[in-house]
């Protein structure tokens, strides 16, 4: 089955306010963290903020990953648009941190064995830190381990779904492990708000929404009433916000559309792995100049990094997302129809 749709700005301005949450969040705790600022003034905000606007990601997710597989027709396809997607930057940015961190001194390699860095090179490498309990490198990207979960088990339902007969009966297998994945972590009942208002096949013919403030207050009651511990509540109106993202309406949704956050939510990938690592010296340079004012650290940590994220992020986007991506695709569809087989595109 294939399935075409119009692009949704809203959903890419989306992306670009929650990978600049996160940026300013990693500000906010870097500064804390390493005595930039002397008192944690927003504790709750620690605790919340970063992860309220990952798991937003993941509504995102749980929408748009069941419609590509339609759309591609082909979990073989699927798969290799997700590689292409996924890994250009993360590996630019996996082979930098393993080339240049005990170097550096980056502290997550401080007195590691040969056969540690190797083993957490691949576990790193294939994402699994993150949905298990095992060393990380890049600190934001657990998140894409709970992603590539995500496609891997939506790939085999689809796949088992369609494929009929007997492999029907594999279907519990997939599922069983979701729901494992959600007992583990309710983390993941995010994907399941974000495949539920994907299940409406006409969003814009839902009942409209008493007020056009509607995604505003569903997003702040989400935000306000965030638990890592108990994210039930939240998790009901970010599924209503998400509504509103996807019908295009109401206040949010035509903040969403405005030339910044459509910019920040092109190169929201980018952005979402590159920042840390540009931080990384920021603060080591700003905690060494001992500015005489807590305040102007953190400004100077802030604006630095900010700017410096976005400017790596912009060029990242243009060479890696953009042309290295395209050329190693082209070869793909190259060496497919070379052999007979089309392993990307329609």
């Amino acid at each position: 089955m294939q399935l075409t749709e119009q692009r949704n700005d809203t959903i890419t301005g989306l992306r670009g306010l929650l990978a600049s949450s996160v940026v300013l969040y990693h500000v906010y705790t870097g500064s804390v963290d390493d005595g930039i600022l002397k008192t944690d003034y927003f504790p709750h905000f620690r605790e919340t903020a970063g992860l309220i606007a990952v798991y937003l990601f993941f509504v995102i997710s749980g929408y748009l990953i069941p419609r590509s597989l339609m759309r591609h027709g082909s979990v073989g396809r699927f798969a290799v648009d997700r590689i292409l997607r996924i890994y250009p930057v993360f590996l630019v940015i996996h082979l930098l941190i393993f080339a240049i961190g005990p170097v550096i001194g980056y502290a997550w390699f401080k007195d590691i064995s040969v056969s540690d860095y190797i083993l957490h090179f691949f576990s790193n490498l294939f994402f699994l830190p993150g949905v298990f309990d095992l060393p990380i490198a890049q600190i934001v990207a657990w998140s894409l381990s709970y992603e590539a979960a995500f496609y891997l088990l939506t790939g085999a339902v689809f796949y088992l779904w369609n494929r009929g007969g007997w492999k029907h009966f594999l279907l519990p297998v997939p599922l069983a492990a979701s729901v494992w994945l959600i007992w583990k972590d309710p983390a993941f009942l995010f994907f399941v708000a974000g495949i539920l208002i994907g299940t409406v096949r006409r969003p814009e013919a839902l009942p409209p929404s008493l007020t056009r403030l509607d995604g505003l207050i569903a997003l702040a009651l989400a935000c306000i009433l965030f638990d890592p511990k108990f994210i039930y509540g939240a998790l009901i109106f970010a599924l209503i916000f998400f509504h509103t993202v996807v019908r295009q309406y109401g206040v949010v949704s035509s903040l969403l559309r405005t030339k910044p956050f459509m910019y920040l939510g092109t190169i929201s990938y980018s952005l979402y792995l590159w920042h840390t690592v540009v931080m990384f010296p920021v603060k080591r340079v700003v905690i060494a100049l001992g500015l005489p004012a807590e305040w102007m650290g953190v400004a100077a940590f802030g604006i630095i990094s900010v700017a410096g994220a976005i400017l790596v992020s912009h060029f990242s986007y243009h060479w890696i997302e953009g042309k290295l991506t395209r050329s190693v695709r082209s070869k793909v569809r190259f060496a497919g129809k070379a052999s007979g087989f089309r392993s990307v595109g329609g």
